[in-house]
């Protein structure tokens, strides 16, 4: 067996096709990934030491290509310099999303949860990450600073929505390994949703929260790719949450901004993203 390192990273940020992803190199016979998509170890668990994260692997196959998705460690720095630490040659993922329609996905996931109903200028005070994960000119610029950009796929959600199987074939041309086609590439995941009772969802967030903090998070990962459990405490949305066009100008402040530093940094058009369309 060779060296057992983890090969790469999905590191964000949030609500961009993390789960979908996951799924379809799931099926790929090269891959092997763990039961618990998310282990948070270079930034929330990092203490617990190598071999209490290796573990997070058990039966993963290291003479295949063995993945982590995280989500957060885009926006910390300490994160990714602990991942280079951990494997220099490391291959990164980010996919990104329009930022304002991240930002509703996000407020959508925290009502599913049992919270997240309240104003937006409040709920972007009450969780930063909301902002800070679709600031992507900045998220990049520090995630260069680890990693090459040839150690990096950049990936775009709206090609997954429009061309999947073009989306999956970048993936797969990334990691050099052959076309295979995935069941998943027929479904959509994390279909809106809304609680059946805010109480038990809220409670069950807690209790998930709880668990993995006791080093339970590969049973956090199977209960949370469960389609029983997600239709005991969910079911579909009859309406959802979105923005209105004062959130939309209140969120600018931040969004635009980042946005044309992005088409910058990417030599790209992204005017159809931002909400003043002014220069």
């Amino acid at each position: 067996m060779r060296d057992k390192r983890v090969d790469f990273f999905f590191v964000g940020p949030g609500k961009t096709a993390s789960t979908w992803i996951y799924k379809v190199l799931k099926e790929h016979p090269q891959f092997s990934l763990p039961s618990g998509k998310d282990i948070y170890f270079f930034d929330q668990f990092f203490e617990r030491g190598e071999n209490w994260y290796h573990d997070q692997f058990t039966g993963c196959d290291f003479d295949k290509l063995v993945g982590e998705f995280s989500h957060d460690y885009l926006i910390s720095s300490t994160a990714l310099g602990r991942i280079r630490e951990y494997n220099p040659d490391a291959r990164i993922i980010v996919c990104l999303r329009n930022p304002y329609d991240r930002l509703q996905s996000g407020i959508r996931f925290l009502q599913r949860n049992g919270y997240g109903y309240a104003p937006v200028e409040r709920l972007v005070q009450r969780h930063p990450e909301l902002i800070e994960g679709g600031l992507y000119a900045k998220n990049l610029a520090r995630l260069y600073a680890f990693f090459p950009k040839e150690r990096v796929l950049l990936l775009f959600f709206e090609e997954l929505k429009f061309q999947p199987s073009a989306f999956i074939q970048r993936l797969y041309d990334f990691f050099c390994v052959e076309w295979h086609s995935p069941d998943v590439l027929q479904q959509k995941v994390n279909v809106a949703s809304q609680p059946r009772s805010r109480v038990l969802a809220l409670t069950v967030k807690k209790a998930a929260l709880v668990a993995r903090n006791m080093g339970l998070g590969r049973l956090v990962g199977r209960i949370k790719m469960s389609r029983v459990v997600a239709k005991i405490l969910y079911r579909r949305a009859e309406s959802e949450f979105s923005l209105t066009d004062e959130d939309k100008l209140f969120l600018s402040q931040w969004f635009d901004h980042d946005i044309r530093q992005l088409e910058k940094m990417l030599k790209a058009d992204l005017s159809h993203w931002k909400v003043r369309k002014c220069p």
